[in-house]
């Protein structure tokens, strides 16, 4: 028995990173379907970027993924199954982030291995690897951010260098999806007033805000030649925030009549216009209406959480939902208070995550689709509900009664 502990202990991340590539890789090569609107979207600016042409006037994509799609077509030729392989890469180094995650906010030895499992094993994960969309790609960046601040928090020396290539990686993670932009202000923020970091430390920040910034420039320049502003994401906001209004948002029909609807009342509008006019009537209606809109994002707070989609309704997704989603939950509540515990400091950034995206999902149009980047977090506070109640099970056997 201890031998056999002994090899899980030293050849698991091997075996668990051989049953990732290799479930992953048959999944792309069985799953086939028709690029939904988002994914035919990148996939014709990546085509766009080859021909010479750039993203053209595109200001609502950001560009790292559309650079990604055409560096693998360049590479490969323009095939569909050569770019989804590549992301089931991207997928497996999301696994092993997950693992050196684990490994470095807890001393138990088997918690990195049950969570990069966790993680090999999400369906929803998998799925992504299979969609041409920013998923894949933007959850492995995010992975790495945290793995960054993860040991930049719980670090005696927080170092400027280590400031540099945080605000660089996280930089090239917001120029995949710009919500991550969100995240840094918010912790390193919170972090200050819960004195996780001390205020001594404030110039180090200071450099990875300008990293950041830097890092951000070339596309804002860019950004500006085309519309004399300059802009460090793209321009989606306003047409989310409102789209997030829709009180029918769990009825298909009802929500896409609200979508056209849009269309029609902005049919006129260049981006930039569009952006400010729904955010500006997204902003009129909360002052307005404050009950019905704190209805409203409880409402959607529960459909980001749901353990399957409204649509489209389907057994499978049931299934997945009762037989891994629930139990995930469950266990990650459990392992977050085993977490908090063992690493505040770990704790207090992969949490701030979790709130930081509950606030995006209720400010917001929200899906499950928008929940996948968390599911590596909660796979590391499922693997510390396993390895804690294991250990007090453990324990009451043995007669100790210890946690």
């Amino acid at each position: 028995m201890e031998d056999r502990k002994v090899w899980l202990e030293k050849y698991g991340l091997a075996v668990i990173i051989a049953v990732a590539l290799v479930i992953r890789l048959v999944f792309i090569l069985a799953y086939q379907k028709p690029m939904e609107p988002d994914a035919e979207h990148y996939f014709s600016l990546a085509n766009s970027m080859l021909n010479g042409t750039g993203m053209g006037g595109n200001i609502t994509r950001p560009p790292v993924y559309v650079f990604f799609l055409a560096a693998v077509l360049f590479l490969f030729g323009k095939n569909v199954i050569a770019v989804k392989v590549v992301q089931v890469m991207v997928s497996v180094m999301a696994v092993f982030l997950t693992y050196l995650i684990a490994q470095k906010l807890s001393k138990d030895r088997w918690l990195k291995l049950i969570a990069a499992g966790i993680v090999a094993l999400d369906p929803y994960i998998i799925f992504y690897t299979g969609e041409l969309l920013t998923e894949t790609l933007f959850i492995t960046l995010l992975m790495l951010t945290l793995y960054l601040l993860c040991s930049f928090t719980v670090s005696e020396r927080q170092r400027v260098r280590d400031a540099v290539v945080i605000g660089l990686v996280i930089g090239i993670t917001m120029m995949t999806r710009p919500v991550i932009l969100g995240f840094i202000i918010f912790v390193v923020g919170i972090g200050y007033v819960l004195k996780i970091y001390s205020l001594h430390r404030l110039g180090v920040f200071g450099v990875l805000f300008l990293v950041l910034l830097l890092t951000l420039m070339p596309y804002a320049l860019r950004n500006y030649k085309l519309t004399g502003k300059m802009l460090f994401t793209n321009i989606q906001a306003g047409w989310t925030m409102y789209e997030g209004l829709d009180p029918d948002f769990q009825d298909w029909d009802k929500h896409t009549a609200w979508q056209v609807a849009m269309r029609v009342e902005s049919k006129d509008m260049d981006t930039l216009a569009n952006d400010k006019f729904f955010r500006n009537k997204s902003l009129r209606y909360i002052k307005e209406h404050p009950g019905e809109f704190l209805v409203l994002c409880l409402r959607k707070l529960y459909k980001y959480w749901r353990l399957y989609p409204y649509y489209p309704q389907s057994q499978l997704y049931k299934f997945i939902g009762y037989v891994f989603t629930l139990p995930l939950y469950v266990l990650a509540v459990i392992g977050a208070y085993y977490f908090f515990k063992e690493q505040k400091r770990g704790f207090f950034v992969l949490s701030s995550l979790v709130v930081y995206y509950c606030l995006t999902a209720i400010l917001f149009w929200t899906q499950i689709r928008y929940r996948v980047p968390l599911q590596p977090v909660l796979s590391i506070f499922a693997a510390a509900g396993i390895v804690g109640v294991a250990g007090k099970l453990s324990n009451k056997n043995a007669g100790t009664g210890n946690i």
